[in-house]
C-alpha cells in the first residue's frame, strides 16, 4: 500500500543543529567533556537524516525489503 507523506520544513532542525555546534564549541572551550560526546552524536544523527528535494524532483526511502 502506497502512503504520501507531506514533509514539514526543516528550519527547525537546523536552528537546533547550529545550537548543538555551538554548545560543543562551549564545551571545548569551557572543558567539560563529558557534554562533548553526547553533542556530537547527536549532531551526527540529525544531520544524517536532512535530505534536500528539490523542485520536479522526488525522493523514495525503502526502510524494509528489496
Amino acid at each position: 500500500m502506497e502512503k504520501v507523506y507531506n514533509a514539514k520544513s526543516g528550519y527547525l532542525f537546523v536552528f537546533i543543529e547550529l545550537v548543538l555546534v555551538i554548545l560543543a564549541v562551549f564545551s571545548l572551550v569551557s572543558k567539560m567533556i563529558f557534554l562533548l560526546l553526547p553533542v556530537i552524536l547527536l549532531f551526527i544523527v540529525i544531520a544524517i537524516g536532512f535530505m534536500v528535494v528539490n523542485p520536479n524532483e522526488s525522493a523514495f526511502l525503502v526502510l524494509f525489503g528489496d
